[in-house]
């Protein structure tokens, strides 16, 4: 009797493990379908692969980084001295900072302020590929419709940029959930607005260098229209995105 009590333990303990395993891992179809660009999400991962959402987080930022890197590298040759190019440029290379910082917080996110740190920092690598795309259409007079088509080398993998940050966050988001408190109230969505909500304790805001700020405080003084930066102190800052690159099934399984 007691043996039989003991297989049955050790049997239900299996079934349980191998349940747990199973949560612990996704379907690719399934979360690909949960970010704004499913067939780009699905063609930067492991097609047929199961695995963590994490997991696959980690492997889309990463793209993103090296995507990165190319736009900066593929700017180089063009010796921008002023307009979109030079803003580009500018931003590129913050994306590239930012997203190092990304690649480093996603292997130690252990509670709350690590994941606003991540979430924040790909939202402002997201804002700083879209003010970049701005600037080129913003280009106005006779020349706009050419200096456009002169540099689709450049626009291409700006829009690609935007698709895999757009992927990136998504898979974050999934992948790092900020949790609900003690009293069960969910903290507010996670879509970085222009004010700080004061009342929100759950909302950090990653600290901003003073590279970036001068930057920003550049880009902003030209005029371009997309970026949307408040400094909410001397090394906080806010990026404000738009709620259409967050847009996904919450429904969908962790």
């Amino acid at each position: 009797m007691a043996q039989n009590s003991i297989l049955f333990t050790s049997i239900s303990l299996l079934i349980f493990s191998i349940f747990s395993h199973c949560q612990a891992l996704t379907s690719l179809e399934d979360l690909c379908d949960v970010t704004p660009h499913p067939t780009v999400c699905r063609s930067v991962l492991p097609v047929g692969s199961p695995g963590s959402v994490s997991g696959f987080a980690n492997i889309v930022i990463l793209k993103s980084l090296e995507a990165s890197k190319h736009l900066l590298a593929s700017l180089d040759p063009h010796h921008p001295a002023s307009g979109p190019l030079d803003d580009c440029q500018l931003l590129a290379g913050l994306t590239v900072d930012q997203l190092t910082r990304v690649n480093v917080i996603k292997d130690t996110v252990v509670g709350t302020s690590e994941v606003n740190d991540l979430l924040t920092l790909l939202s402002a690598s997201l804002t700083n590929y879209e003010t970049c795309l701005g600037s080129f259409h913003d280009v106005t007079g006779e020349s706009s419709e050419n200096f456009v088509k002169d540099h689709q080398d450049i626009l291409t993998p700006v829009a690609d940029g935007i698709k895999l940050i757009s992927v990136s966050l998504a898979l974050s988001k999934e992948a790092w959930p900020i949790a609900s408190d003690a009293s069960g109230r969910k903290p507010p969505p996670r879509i970085l607005t222009e004010e700080k909500k004061s009342s929100s304790p759950d909302v950090s805001y990653a600290k901003v260098t003073k590279r970036e700020r001068m930057i920003y405080e550049r880009v902003k003084v030209l005029g371009r229209k997309l970026l949307q930066v408040s400094f909410l102190s001397t090394d906080r800052i806010d990026f404000a995105i738009f709620s259409d690159h967050l847009t996904y099934n919450r429904d969908c399984r962790k």
